[in-house]
């Protein structure tokens, strides 16, 4: 009754066709638009996703963690300034505390709990960091009703691609509260 969750990007623009191919641990998904777009992405893109299996090796193949690659090239004639965005949502619904932080060339966000005690089975963080030189973060996506959130996420997404900082207290009661981290690059013809 009330549609898709919001955090799932439902809705907004997205490439039409993707090819899936996969050698594990690598997954790859190329992206394309379809025959006849009347506007294609001005870019070869795929995502590269792999996590750390070692063969022979329990304790590293173990770590709780996933990385992506992105590839663009540049199509066009002239440099284009491109922006690539994760967004991540906060596991914990209650007292949702994101932080952003830069450390040894990355950049990142993390995902935590505010005041919940190290021997509590819910305790816990994730991050979401890349090792890009240009980056913008947005710590928490707008705390609105319905559509409201993604609704403003997109705007600030689409308007010059640069993300608005938004921060807030943590929430007691259960929120579902986002983040998003947006690397910045601008390629020229062929790169």
């Amino acid at each position: 009754g009330f549609g898709p969750e919001r955090e799932t990007l439902a809705g907004v623009p997205h490439f039409a066709d993707t090819v899936f191919s996969v050698r594990f641990p690598f997954a790859r998904i190329d992206f394309s638009d379809a025959d006849g777009c009347c506007v294609p992405f001005p870019a070869k893109l795929a995502l590269e996703a792999f996590n750390p299996f070692i063969p022979c090796n329990d304790a590293d193949s173990s770590l709780p963690a996933a990385f992506f690659e992105v590839e663009i090239e540049n199509t066009r004639d002239e440099p284009i300034a491109y922006t690539v965005c994760f967004s991540l949502g906060n596991p914990h619904t209650a007292r949702a505390l994101n932080e952003p932080w830069s450390d040894d060339g990355l950049h990142g966000v993390r995902l935590s709990a505010d005041g919940m005690p190290e021997d509590d089975m819910g305790y816990g963080a994730l991050a979401l960091a890349t090792d890009a030189c240009d980056t913008s973060v947005q710590s928490y996506w707008y705390r609105g009703r319905w559509f409201d959130s993604l609704a403003m996420f997109w705007e600030d997404f689409t308007s010059n691609h640069v993300l608005h900082e938004r921060t807030y207290a943590p929430l007691a009661t259960n929120s579902a509260d986002m983040t998003s981290l947006a690397a910045h690059i601008t390629l020229g013809p062929g790169e």
